[in-house]
């Protein structure tokens, strides 16, 4: 989801390789479905603890 938010920002910081390869990968439809699609359930444990320290 991050990819596809900063490449409709724009493109002029991604290497000319990764800009190619995104016009392969599928986008997903919504935002619950990109982070389901990967397996992403949200923070893995200790993930939030060790942003608040």
């Amino acid at each position: 989801r991050q990819l596809f938010e900063m490449l409709d920002d724009g493109t002029e910081t991604f290497n000319e390789l990764v800009v190619a390869a995104s016009a392969k990968i599928k986008r997903p439809k919504t935002s619950e479905q990109a982070d389901t699609s990967i397996g992403y359930t949200g923070p893995a444990q200790g993930e939030n603890s060790a942003l608040h320290k």
